[in-house]
């Protein structure tokens, strides 16, 4: 029999995300000048993520980049001027799919963000078996490019 995701993960996994979804929605509906806003917003989606997913302690990768990203965002959207930060707007929507998805393939070799939820599920004695690492290494690059990909310019 197929053991099933429990809700709690599937909840857990889609709660990290839901900065990225914040984020881009306000981009296409607040004007340029408001690029501070809408990080502020995403930036409070990733603390509440941060905050409701279980183990609190250590903090999910996907999670603490994701809060320090849009910090990052948030803090050079209030303090550069509305015609400066135009730039910010054009490239802010890009630059998290790029620099999220880059992080993601940087942490392969350390620690899968994947990993951290495959391990609320699976047994600890199977944390160092082979196929948990592989497994949790290909979900994690396929992730990671994937982000990237979508982020990149169309063609």
């Amino acid at each position: 029999m197929r053991k099933q995701l429990p809700t709690v993960i599937i909840f857990g996994l889609i709660i990290s995300f839901a900065p990225l979804i914040v984020f881009s929605v306000l981009t296409k509906a607040l004007p340029a000048g408001d690029i501070g806003v809408a990080a502020l917003l995403a930036g409070i989606a990733a603390l509440n993520a941060l905050a409701i997913s279980r183990p609190v302690w250590p903090p999910k990768i996907v999670n603490l980049r994701t809060f320090l990203l849009f910090t990052l965002f948030a803090v050079l959207g209030f303090t550069m001027g509305k015609q400066d930060d135009s730039w910010l707007a054009t490239w802010t929507g890009a630059g998290v799919g790029i620099v999220i998805g880059a992080i993601i393939l940087l942490l392969v070799p350390i620690m899968p963000f994947t990993e951290q939820y495959a391990r609320a599920q699976v047994p600890s004695e199977e944390w160092g078996s082979p196929t948990f690492k592989r497994i949790n290494r290909a979900l994690s690059v396929a992730c990671g490019l994937a982000r990237t990909q979508a982020a990149g310019p169309a063609s």
